[in-house]
């Protein structure tokens, strides 16, 4: 017991210096006039540092690799495509949903529909966010070492004697997405980031739709290891431009951070589990 409240503790003392750094940052940049693409690559290497500084305030030794293991597993391919497909996927799922509400939809997926002399265009765009992606692997590390690192790390031995997987699951993604979505609060009193015209209030959004994606990247990261977690969430903010302008709907109601969000990322991680869920039964059916 006393052990389980210094793993609390110490994870209050991360969050805590996680987002003094990140707040001292960002308005640190904002009042030097930092661009806001510059400031969201130096404020993702926060809640690195902030590991770091815990690691150290803890009086242990640094070893940030222990919260990474394993980078990957299983097979090479699917570790890396799955991760890649997923936000594809979702933003996929959320142009149907928005199409059936009668939105108006636009972008490169939505071109092809009117013509093969689209698919040379999408290729293009594919390839471009493809490498967009890989290339913002290298910043998003810097999220993930936390996010999918030490608070995975943590949370999994504060939540040890959870006898319930489901129940441990939610707990963890709630509290995860919590910390994950709150991070956030100095870049968009800052810079609007995400939300430009409802500002804080969209935290109310960005909330549940965090909570839903660590659902899905808890079981990414035991199924397919850290790095696979880093390259899904490269993916999501490479493409989050591009989901934002698929649609005329504000922030909160937009493809990558607004309420459609929630529903279709809901609708890939329910997919994900359930195909989970089979492949275990398919397997211990085979022994």
């Amino acid at each position: 017991m006393m052990r389980r409240l210094g793993e609390v503790s110490e994870l209050l003392l991360f969050t805590a210096s996680c987002y003094s750094m990140t707040t001292l940052l960002a308005y640190m940049m904002l009042v030097h006039g930092v661009p806001s693409q510059q400031a969201l690559i130096i404020v993702m290497y926060a809640p690195m540092f902030a590991v770091l500084v815990t690691d150290l305030m803890m009086r242990r030794r640094i070893h940030l690799q222990s919260y990474m293991r394993p980078l990957l597993i299983g097979p090479l391919h699917r570790a890396l495509m799955v991760p890649i497909i997923m936000p594809w996927t979702a933003w996929m799922v959320g142009l149907m949903l928005a199409h059936s509400l009668g939105v108006g939809v636009r972008g490169p997926l939505v071109r092809l529909m009117h013509g093969p002399s689209e698919a040379l265009s999408l290729a293009w765009f594919m390839f471009y966010a493809l490498v967009n992606s890989l290339l913002t692997t290298v910043f998003t590390i810097g999220e993930e070492v936390a996010w999918r690192g030490y608070v995975y790390v943590k949370l999994e031995q504060i939540l040890a004697s959870c006898r319930s997987r489901a129940m441990k699951t939610m707990f963890h993604a709630m509290i995860v997405g919590a910390i994950w979505s709150l991070w956030h609060a100095p870049l968009i009193h800052y810079y609007k980031l995400n939300y430009p015209t409802t500002g804080l209030m969209g935290l109310l959004v960005q909330t549940p739709l965090m909570i839903v994606m660590s659902t899905l990247l808890k079981a990414i990261r035991e199924d397919m290891g850290f790095m696979s977690c880093a390259l899904l969430h490269a993916t999501y903010n490479a493409l989050s431009p591009y989901m934002y302008l698929s649609t005329p709907m504000p922030d909160i109601y937009s493809l990558n951070v607004g309420g459609p969000a929630i529903a279709s990322w809901t609708i890939v991680t329910m997919a994900y589990y359930i195909g989970r869920d089979v492949r275990a039964r398919a397997w211990h059916m085979r022994l």
